[in-house]
């Protein structure tokens, strides 16, 4: 008796450390369009072009797809996997871009988003700033390969 619980509570374990490890990945539409920068866009706004993907905290996964830049506004979907607090998902949002670079947008609910671009232009740095509290998150985007 005592080794059949030991084995189920190791099965349990070891189930619990899969799916956890397994996160629930932040969600995408089925479809999306990068459409190109054009040639006299600067290399650090047009770097950002392209899937990003990274975790919030380092446990929320998160996905920043920038579909269209230019100099002034980039046309984005940021994604959330599910945690306790959040259901995973995604949503379009027009950026502005700003002098750094970065891109930045804010919405009703009071978050603040900022992304910025390192100088290697292979890494992003994000952050959601809760107006009310001032209470910062902060993630890493590495570019996700195309597959």
């Amino acid at each position: 008796m005592k080794k059949k619980l030991i084995y189920n509570s190791l099965l349990l374990t070891i189930f619990i450390l899969v799916f956890n490890g397994c996160a629930i990945v932040a969600p995408l539409p089925s479809t999306f369009n990068i459409v190109p920068p054009s040639s006299d866009i600067p290399a650090e706004i047009a770097a950002f072009s392209g899937v990003w993907e990274g975790r919030w905290n380092g446990w929320n996964d998160t996905i920043l797809v920038v579909e269209r830049i230019d100099n002034e506004t980039a046309e984005v979907i940021l994604s959330f996997s599910q945690n306790q607090d959040l259901i995973g998902a995604y949503s379009y949002v027009t950026a502005t871009v700003r002098p750094g670079p970065s891109i930045e947008w804010t919405i009703p609910e009071g978050y603040t988003f900022i992304f910025q671009i390192d100088k290697g232009l292979n890494k992003i740095n994000g952050f959601q700033i809760e107006k009310s509290t001032g209470s910062k998150q902060r993630c890493y985007l590495t570019r996700r390969e195309s597959k």
